[in-house]
């Protein structure tokens, strides 16, 4: 059995437009790469979204530890944190979202983003 990420990130994406009435994700998995200072992601994956799995096979077990293990760590990051783990060429962000103090714009852009080209 594997975890649909397509569904998962389709789900939170309708959670936090207000789309549903699930509480909105509040901790991801992002993968990217660290250009200069800067941490560029290829799309996250709602860790809230993600079940245990049921089952008593050695797939669930190790599936559900990991969950276990990086829920624990998100958990333990203060609202707006995060942390960077490298992976070879590639690096594995965990967030925690909430607390932030931006707001998106008109255009959907977070005032950060829009200094970047004014």
């Amino acid at each position: 059995m594997s975890v649909d990420f397509a569904q998962a990130l389709a789900a939170a994406v309708g959670q936090q437009q207000g789309n549903s009435g699930r509480k909105a994700a509040e901790f991801w998995l992002n993968i990217g790469v660290k250009n200069a200072d800067m941490f560029v992601s290829l799309g996250g994956i709602p860790l809230d979204g993600i079940k245990e799995m049921g089952g008593s096979g050695q797939y669930a077990a190790v599936h559900n530890s990991l969950l276990s293990l990086v829920l624990g760590k998100a958990q333990q990051l203060a609202p707006g944190g995060s942390v960077e783990i490298p992976a070879g060429s590639f690096v594995v962000q965990l967030r925690r979202v909430g607390g932030e103090k931006t707001t998106a714009s008109t255009t959907g852009l977070s005032p950060e983003l829009l200094a970047l080209f004014a």
